[in-house]
C-alpha cells in the first residue's frame, strides 16, 4: 500500500513538471501596421536569458525562464516595442515603421554609431542596394551611389579593377585610392595597387585587390569622407576610408540561402568602319591624290576608282573595288562575341544563444566580350561568433578565394601593338579574309597582328590565391567598458603567365617570347582598443582608445626568355629557350605602429562633440620623421531638438555639422628614404662582370604627406524623415607632396624623392532620399546625389610647371599632361587647329610657308593649319596651349524604386558632366591615307577640294605627314547612362516549412549611354589609378551590356 502511494505521488509530480515544461514557452506573430508578417525580427527577454528570430511568416517561439517575462521586439527600420509574456501565451505584436532612419547604426573607425549621432561625413550602402546591379566586384556596386565618391572603371574586362576617388586627387605619387578596412582589418595600399587587368604589359602579377570578395557576402559598406571620420586612421586616411562589413549568422534561425544567376553580355557600341568595297575606293583615291599633290609618278588619272592597281606595298589585290561588293571581313564582329556569365552562391547560417555562424561558397564564371577573355572566382567564407561567457565573446571571419583571369592585350602595351587587339580590329584591312586562301593560315599584315589570331594564340593569365582572416576577442570589463582585440591576416599569391608564339608578330621576330612573374604579399595586423559608453542625465559619452601594429612583406620575381624551337611548350619550360632575359626580383617589408583615441560627447541630445587623435610611426620614412600625429575635431548641433523649433511640425530633423582635422599618406616604397643599390654589368678585362651601383639617392628628410580638411554640412529631414537631405561643403589642402624632383646631372642621379608642393581640393555634395508613396500595395522611393570637386595645384616646390611622362608609344608618344601652379591636375596641353588650307594661295599667304617651294605649297593644300599662339610665324612647342581638362564639372547618380504587391522594380542612372578624354585611337582611325582602315565618318569628313566643308585633311598617301597632338584628339567625356534596370517578383508560400522565400528577377546593366564621345565608351581610364594621366583611351577593353536572370531562394 505504501509503495502504491509513493507511485501515485511520483506520477502527480511528474505530470506537474511536464505541464510546466510544456507551458514554459510563449509564441506569437509580428506584423507591420499593414498586416504583413515581418521576418528576421529579434525577440529577446530583457533579462538576456532567451531570444528568438521570426520566420518568413512572422512567427516566433521563445522559452521563458520565469512566470512573467518582459520581452523586447526590435528590427531595423521599426520602432522597438516591449511586451509582457507568460508561459503558454500567444502574442500578436504590431511594429510601427520608423519614418526616420536616424537610429540606424553605421560602422565607423573602431566602432559603431547611430546615424543621428554622427558629427562627420559618412555614407552607408547596405547589402540590398549594393546587389541591385549584380556586381562582380564591390566597387561596381558602389558606383554612383555615394556623393563625393567618383568611381570609374579602368576598362571593361571581366574582373577588372576600378578607380575610386573620394573628394578629389590629393597626391601625385602617394596614390589616390582609399584605405579599405574589411571586418576591422586594414588593407594596406601596397596591396591595393594594381595594373589594368586587360593585359597591358609584362610586369608584376597583380589582381584587383577586392576581386577576392563575393559581393553577396557583404552586409554593408561605409565610406568615411571628412577628417572627423578618417583621422582615426591617421597616415592612411587622406584618401578616405571604405569600411566593408561581411554578413553574420542570426540567433535562433537556421537557414539556407541559394542564389543563382545566368546571363549574357554584348558590346554596347561598335565603330562604323569602311567595308571592303569602300576601303578599296578609299585606297585608290589616296594613290590618285598622291599623284596630283605629291607627283609620285603613279599612273596619272583622275578616275575614281582606278581599276588597275590597289596597293604598291602589299600587292594583294589587283581588282576593282566593285569586286569586293558584299564581301570582306568585319574584324569587330570576329573579335567581339556574346559572352556568357554564371554564378552560384550557397550560404548556411544560423545560431543559438551561444553561437552564430555563416558559411558561404561561391562560384563565378564570367566570359568577356572579347574572345578568349574570362574571369573565374572560387571563394569560401566562414564567420563564426561565440558567447563564451556573459562577459566574453570571440569570433573569426575567414575567406579563401582563387581567381583565374584570362586576359587579352588591350590598352597600353609594351609587348604588343599600342591598343592591342582593339586597335588591330579597327585597322586591319576589311578586304583580308580571316584565313589566307592560299596557305590556309591566319592572314597577316606587316604592321599588326591578326586580332583573332592574337586573342586566340597569345597567352596572358593571372592566377591569384588569397587567404584572409579577421579574429577577435571582446571582453566586457564593466557594463560601460569593453576591450576588443582584432588579429588580421591577409596573404596573397599571384602568378602571371605570358607567351607570345611565333605565329603572331609579337613573337615571330624573337622565336617566341615567354614571361613568368610571381607576386607574393602578406600583411599581419593587430588592433587593440577599449571602448567606454556611459549616459547620465543630459550627458552621454563614448570614448575609444587603443593601439595597433601592422607588418607587411612583399616579394616579386619575373623571368623572361625567347627563341624557342617551336611553340609546343609555351612558357611551361623556360629552359627550352635559347635566349634569357636578365631576371628581375625584389623584396620589401614595412611596419606601422600606432596609438589612437576618440571621444564623442553629447549634451542634452542637441550638442555633439568629437575629438580624435592618432599617432603613427612608419618604417618607410627617415629616422627623424618616422612619427607624426593627426588630430581632428567636430561639432554638431541638432537644431530641430530646440524648443523654438517644436512648432515647425513638418521639420523632423535639422542638424548642422562642422569638422576640421588632418590625415596622412604613406603610399610610397618601403625604402624610399634610403639610398638603394642595384645590380649592374660592366666591362672588365674584355669580359662582362657583375657589380653593384647606387641606383637611387635617398632622402633623410623624407616625411609624410599631410591633408588638412574642413567640412561643413547639413542633415535635413522633413515629413517625419520621409524626405531627407544631406549637404556638405569641404575644403582640403595637401602639403609636403611626395614626388620625384629632377636633379642636376652633376649629382649622377636623374631625380630624388622629396616633399615639395601643395594641392587644394574643394567641393560640394548633395544627396536626397524620399519615400514618395508608401501604401500597403504600392510604394515609390527615390534617391539622388550630385557632387562637384575643384582641384588646384598651389605649389610645385619653386617651379611654375612640370610635364608628366608620355602616354604611349609611337605614333602617340607625346606628353599631353602638364602640372601647372594655379591649375588643376589633369590639364591637357597641345596645339589648336585653325581649319584646313583651302588653296595654294592660302598656303602662300600664310607666314608659315612663305618662301617655301612650289612642291611644298601644293602638298599643304587640304592639310591642317595650326594656330600660331605666340605669333612668331613658326609652329613649334611654344605654340602648345591648354586644350582640355580631364576633371569633370560634376558627377551624379539617380535611383528610383517601385514595389507593387509582390513585384519590385529599380531603375538606376549614373553620369558625368564635363571632363575631357584623349582618344588616341583617332591617330589611326582618322589618319586618312594610311594602309589601315578608317571610319566612315572620318572618310566622309575629308577635304575634297577648294571650299570643301570637310574637317579632316585630304585622303593621300601620308607617310610624309607629321601629325601634331591637337584638340582634334581631345573630346568631351560627358555622359548619362541608364546603369541598371532590375525587375523582380517575390513568391509567397503559406503553410509550408521548406521554402521561406523565393525571388526571381531579370536585370540589365548599361542599358544605354547618351554621349558625344566617338570612342567605344566615355568611362575609360587607360592608366588605372595614376592621378596625373587620367582620361586616356588607349584602345582599352570596351564596356559591355549585360542581361541577367536570377533566383534568390531561402530554406
Amino acid at each position: 500500500m505504501r509503495s502504491k502511494m509513493l507511485l501515485l505521488l511520483f506520477c502527480c509530480l511528474f505530470q506537474q513538471v511536464l505541464t510546466q515544461a510544456q507551458s514554459s514557452k510563449a509564441s506569437g506573430t509580428v506584423k507591420d501596421a499593414k498586416g504583413n508578417p515581418l521576418q528576421k525580427v529579434t525577440v529577446r527577454s530583457l533579462d538576456g536569458k532567451a531570444s528568438a528570430i521570426t520566420d518568413n511568416q512572422g512567427w516566433f517561439e521563445i522559452t521563458l525562464k520565469s512566470p512573467k517575462v518582459s520581452l523586447e521586439i526590435s528590427m531595423v527600420g521599426y520602432e522597438t516595442k516591449q511586451v509582457t509574456a507568460q508561459p503558454g501565451e500567444s502574442l500578436s505584436i504590431i511594429l510601427k515603421e520608423k519614418q526616420s532612419q536616424l537610429d540606424d547604426v553605421v560602422v565607423v573607425g573602431y566602432g559603431k554609431q547611430k546615424k543621428r549621432d554622427l558629427t562627420g561625413s559618412v555614407t552607408s550602402i547596405k547589402s540590398e542596394e549594393l546587389m541591385k546591379s549584380n556586381p562582380v566586384t564591390v566597387e561596381q556596386g558602389i558606383q554612383g551611389k555615394a556623393a563625393g565618391v567618383f568611381v570609374t572603371q579602368t576598362d571593361g574586362a571581366p574582373g577588372a579593377g576600378m578607380s575610386i576617388q573620394i573628394r578629389g586627387t590629393n597626391s601625385f605619387l602617394g596614390g589616390t585610392e582609399p584605405l579599405y578596412v574589411i571586418d576591422g582589418v586594414p588593407m594596406e595600399a601596397d596591396n591595393t595597387s594594381n595594373t589594368p587587368s586587360s593585359g597591358s604589359s609584362y610586369e608584376e602579377a597583380k589582381m584587383n585587390v577586392l576581386s577576392f570578395l563575393n559581393p553577396n557576402d557583404i552586409a554593408s559598406v561605409e565610406i568615411l569622407k571628412d577628417a572627423s571620420a578618417t583621422a582615426i586612421y591617421g597616415s592612411r586616411g587622406a584618401n578616405g576610408v571604405v569600411i566593408i562589413t561581411t554578413k553574420k549568422g542570426a540567433y535562433n534561425q537556421d537557414r539556407i540561402d541559394f542564389n543563382v544567376l545566368t546571363g549574357m553580355s554584348e558590346i554596347t557600341k561598335k565603330y562604323k568602319l569602311l567595308n571592303a568595297e569602300q576601303f578599296a575606293n578609299y585606297q585608290n583615291e589616296a594613290y590618285i591624290n598622291s599623284d596630283l599633290y605629291l607627283g609620285t609618278n603613279y599612273q596619272a588619272t583622275q578616275t575614281i576608282p582606278y581599276p588597275g592597281r590597289y596597293d604598291s606595298v602589299q600587292q594583294r589585290y589587283l581588282k576593282a573595288p566593285s569586286d569586293y561588293r558584299g564581301k570582306g571581313t568585319n574584324w569587330q564582329d570576329i573579335l567581339f562575341h556574346h559572352a556568357p556569365k554564371q554564378e552560384y552562391t550557397v550560404t548556411f547560417s544560423g545560431g543559438s544563444n551561444k553561437n552564430t555562424y555563416l558559411i558561404s561558397g561561391d562560384y563565378l564564371d564570367q566570359s568577356g566580350i572579347v574572345i578568349s577573355s574570362n574571369f573565374r572566382r572560387y571563394s569560401v567564407r566562414a564567420n563564426v561568433d561565440r558567447n563564451v561567457k556573459n562577459w566574453l565573446q570571440v569570433g573569426t571571419s575567414f575567406n579563401y578565394s582563387n581567381t583565374i583571369n584570362h586576359m587579352v592585350t588591350t590598352g597600353a602595351s609594351i609587348v604588343g601593338p599600342e591598343g592591342g587587339v582593339i586597335k588591330s580590329a579597327l585597322t586591319f584591312l576589311p578586304t583580308v579574309a580571316l584565313l589566307d586562301t592560299t596557305t590556309g593560315l591566319y592572314s597577316q599584315l606587316f604592321y599588326t597582328s591578326n586580332p583573332y589570331q592574337y586573342a586566340k594564340q597569345a597567352l596572358d593569365q593571372v592566377t591569384g590565391t588569397r587567404l584572409f582572416n579577421s579574429s577577435y576577442i571582446e571582453a566586457t570589463i564593466l557594463p560601460q567598458l569593453k576591450f576588443r582585440s582584432v588579429l588580421g591576416w591577409n596573404v596573397s599569391a599571384d602568378r602571371r603567365d605570358q607567351y607570345y608564339p611565333t605565329t603572331i608578330n609579337e613573337g615571330a621576330s624573337s622565336g617566341g617570347r615567354a614571361y613568368v612573374s610571381t607576386t607574393n604579399s602578406s600583411n599581419v595586423s593587430s588592433e587593440n582598443y577599449f571602448t567606454y559608453d556611459q549616459k547620465w542625465g543630459i550627458h552621454a559619452i563614448n570614448a575609444t582608445a587603443g593601439f595597433s601594429y601592422n607588418n607587411g612583406v612583399w616579394q616579386y620575381q619575373m623571368d623572361g626568355v625567347s627563341k624557342f624551337m617551336n611553340d609546343a611548350l609555351q612558357n611551361n619550360n623556360l629552359g627550352a629557350a635559347a635566349v634569357y632575359t636578365q631576371p628581375t626580383s625584389g623584396k620589401s617589408d614595412w611596419r606601422l605602429l600606432s596609438y589612437y583615441g576618440r571621444v564623442n560627447y553629447i549634451l542634452s541630445d542637441k550638442y555633439l562633440f568629437t575629438l580624435t587623435y592618432r599617432r603613427d610611426g612608419s618604417s618607410k620614412f627617415a629616422a627623424n620623421n618616422k612619427w607624426a600625429g593627426f588630430t581632428s575635431g567636430a561639432v554638431a548641433w541638432r537644431i530641430s531638438q530646440e524648443n523654438f523649433m517644436k512648432s515647425i511640425k513638418w521639420l523632423s530633423n535639422l542638424k548642422a555639422r562642422a569638422s576640421l582635422g588632418q590625415s596622412g599618406n604613406q603610399g610610397i616604397g618601403s625604402y624610399s628614404s634610403l639610398s638603394q643599390i642595384g645590380a649592374s654589368n660592366y666591362p672588365y678585362s674584355g669580359t662582362v662582370s657583375n657589380g653593384y651601383i647606387i641606383s637611387s639617392l635617398g632622402n633623410d628628410k623624407l616625411k609624410w604627406e599631410t591633408t588638412r580638411q574642413f567640412d561643413a554640412g547639413l542633415d535635413i529631414g522633413i515629413f517625419k524623415d520621409r524626405v531627407s537631405f544631406v549637404l556638405d561643403y569641404y575644403y582640403k589642402k595637401t602639403f609636403n607632396l611626395l614626388q620625384y624632383v629632377t636633379l642636376p646631372t652633376s649629382t649622377g642621379f636623374a631625380s630624388q624623392l622629396m616633399n615639395v608642393g601643395t594641392i587644394q581640393n574643394r567641393g560640394f555634395e548633395a544627396a536626397v532620399n524620399a519615400k514618395i508613396v508608401d501604401t500597403r500595395e504600392f510604394s515609390w522611393n527615390v534617391g539622388a546625389n550630385i557632387s562637384t570637386n575643384r582641384n588646384k595645384i598651389l605649389d610645385l616646390g619653386g617651379v611654375k610647371e612640370q610635364w608628366v611622362q608620355t602616354i604611349g608609344t609611337e605614333p602617340v608618344n607625346y606628353q599631353p599632361f602638364i602640372q601647372r601652379v594655379g591649375q588643376p591636375i589633369g590639364l591637357i596641353m597641345g596645339w589648336k587647329e585653325d581649319g584646313l588650307f583651302q588653296s595654294e594661295k592660302e598656303v602662300q599667304d600664310s607666314k608659315f610657308y612663305n618662301g617655301q617651294s612650289a612642291a611644298i605649297i601644293k602638298r599643304m593644300v587640304g592639310e591642317i593649319r595650326y594656330k600660331d599662339v605666340d605669333s612668331n610665324g613658326v609652329i613649334d612647342n611654344n605654340d602648345r596651349t591648354v586644350i582640355g581638362n580631364v576633371n569633370p564639372n560634376y558627377y551624379y547618380g539617380f535611383t528610383s524604386g517601385f514595389t507593387y504587391k509582390d513585384f519590385d522594380l529599380t531603375i538606376f542612372f549614373q553620369g558625368v558632366q564635363g571632363g575631357n578624354i584623349i582618344n588616341t585611337l583617332k591617330y589611326v582611325t582618322d589618319n586618312l591615307g594610311s594602309y589601315s582602315n578608317t571610319t566612315v565618318d572620318a572618310y566622309n569628313a575629308r577635304w575634297t577640294g577648294s571650299g570643301s566643308r570637310g574637317t579632316n585633311p585630304k585622303n593621300i598617301l601620308n607617310s610624309w605627314r607629321s601629325l601634331r597632338f591637337s584638340d582634334r584628339y581631345v573630346e568631351d567625356g560627358s555622359y548619362l547612362r541608364l546603369k541598371n534596370v532590375n525587375l523582380g517578383y517575390t513568391f509567397r508560400f503559406k503553410n509550408q516549412e521548406i521554402i521561406k522565400s523565393l525571388r526571381a528577377y531579370a536585370s540589365v546593366n548599361n542599358v544605354f549611354t547618351i554621349t558625344h564621345y566617338s570612342g567605344y565608351d566615355p568611362e575609360v581610364n587607360g592608366f588605372g589609378q595614376d592621378p596625373s594621366r587620367r582620361g586616356v583611351d588607349l584602345g582599352n577593353y570596351p564596356t559591355s551590356r549585360s542581361f541577367t536572370l536570377g533566383l534568390n531562394c531561402s530554406f
